[in-house]
């Protein structure tokens, strides 16, 4: 599955081939690692065609970038023609002796790996900690990657409220242990405040249910938002907040419960549900609905109408 949406927007004017956008960085991603970045000099590796490395070039004072790859260091030359503070390299940056205050790497990974791991990242993790062991350093992962057994930061970043990338900070780079930003927004999440879960069976006599940022889940920082009027259920491998007062938070879209749903007619799924039976499942719930009004139904142990606030 590539991650290229429509919403997403890429630095404009770039050249690339199509294959280079499935792992592009989109520009609010490219924007705010640059910033958390700034250095006097600051080393890339794996720039492909410089989505990264210009956003880099406007927050250090010199970047260099290290791409192996023949055809998108082409196209890297092209992209970073005016960005005169820029140093372009095509070769392997583990074969170089290059000196930089921060260096970012940015891993590639097969797209048809079932299940992510750091053994098949390329370039490899284990050298580049080697190589560069003093410096501040900060390696893109595939954010669905597991046991992640290293002394660093793991960042998950969410773009529009879905799970884009996972970055490692190593070194003073690192501020916590699981952190989590939200962008465009900017809003931030850590695990330094962890509250106790209040876990529930039963919904029943709550006024408001929550769907989580999937980032958040992933990032195991549900104790991070949560607070004495948020109550936690479990819906079958996907979790779900309630509460009795209407709690804001950009980590959470809120819907308030319905107890009568007479006037609904259309209705949005919200469960694990299968494309092949979303429709089916739809259908049959809309054949029995008299109402004109479009809401939403989470499919809990019965089925809970609401409606988006």
């Amino acid at each position: 599955m590539t991650r290229i949406k429509q919403n997403v927007e890429y630095e404009r004017g770039f050249k690339y081939r199509s294959e280079d956008l499935r792992f592009a960085t989109p520009k609010a991603v490219a924007d705010y690692r640059a910033k958390r970045l700034s250095c006097d000099t600051l080393l890339e590796i794996g720039a492909g065609v410089g989505f990264q490395t210009i956003a880099f070039s406007r927050t250090c004072n010199k970047v260099i970038a290290v791409e192996i790859d023949k055809e998108r260091f082409k196209f890297l030359k092209i992209n970073l023609d005016k960005a005169k503070n820029t140093v372009l390299i095509n070769g392997d940056a583990l074969k170089e002796d290059l000196q930089a205050d921060v260096i970012f790497v940015d891993t590639e990974r097969e797209p048809s790996e079932k299940e992510r791991t750091l053994d098949t990242i390329k370039p490899n993790i284990k050298k580049i900690l080697e190589k560069f062991k003093n410096k501040n350093i900060c390696i893109e992962v595939p954010p669905q990657t597991r046991n992640i057994e290293l002394n660093c930061e793991k960042e998950y970043v969410s773009l529009h409220n879905k799970l884009n990338r996972l970055n490692l900070y190593f070194n003073d780079l690192k501020k916590c242990e699981t952190s989590l930003v939200l962008l465009p927004e900017k809003v931030f999440l850590n695990d330094k405040n962890k509250e106790k879960l209040k876990l529930i069976t039963d919904y029943e006599n709550y006024s408001y249910i929550y769907e989580i940022n999937p980032a958040v889940i992933r990032a195991d920082l549900l104790g991070s938002i949560s607070n004495k009027e948020l109550f936690l259920y479990n819906g079958g491998n996907k979790f779900y907040f309630f509460s009795n007062t209407l709690i804001d938070s950009k980590f959470l879209k809120p819907y308030r419960i319905l107890k009568d749903n007479s006037t609904l007619g259309k209705v949005i799924l919200h469960g694990n549900v299968s494309p092949a039976d979303y429709i089916r499942i739809k259908r049959s719930i809309e054949s029995i609905m008299p109402g004109k009004v479009t809401g939403h139904v989470f499919l809990l142990k019965e089925n809970l109408f609401a409606e988006e606030i």
